[in-house]
């Protein structure tokens, strides 16, 4: 029996990636080894997490006994890095918009937004690259 290939969550990446959608479900059947593969993505940690749900309804509903699945990989255990690079991408877009504004406006104007006011603001946004002590906190009920 040849080794059973699971389909990588990259794939599903790329579907969302190329059909613009944010939440994808993969329901695959693999007659040789009988089971049915689940592969499910999010871009954002909470889709992520909804994508986890429709994945385990759509399985349950099509009969999967979830005793005998094995996880080849779950965004769980890497929950604080995609929380992570979320708030990195947040922090780019922050630092980016304020860049605009300067430029835009020219120094002369903008003495409402003093380095101060901006290092104040990078480090609000910073605060969230700290990992949370209870990573099941973050999640939507």
């Amino acid at each position: 029996m040849p080794d059973y290939k699971p389909v990588p969550v990259e794939v599903a990446r790329q579907i969302a990636t190329q059909f613009e959608k944010s939440i994808v479900v993969i329901q695959a059947q693999d007659p040789v080894h009988q089971c049915l593969h689940t592969t499910t993505y999010g871009v954002s940690a909470f889709e992520k997490e909804q994508a986890a749900a429709a994945g385990r309804i759509c399985s349950r509903a099509l009969g999967v006994d979830w005793s005998q699945c094995i996880n080849y990989e779950d965004f769980h255990k890497d929950y604080d890095p995609a929380r992570y690079r979320q708030c990195q991408e947040t922090l780019q877009a922050v630092e980016l918009f304020l860049a605009d504004m300067v430029r835009i406006c020219g120094s002369d104007e903008m003495e409402v937004v003093t380095s101060e006011a901006l290092e104040q603001m990078q480090a609000r946004v910073k605060a969230c690259l700290v990992p949370h002590p209870d990573p099941a906190a973050l999640r939507p009920e």
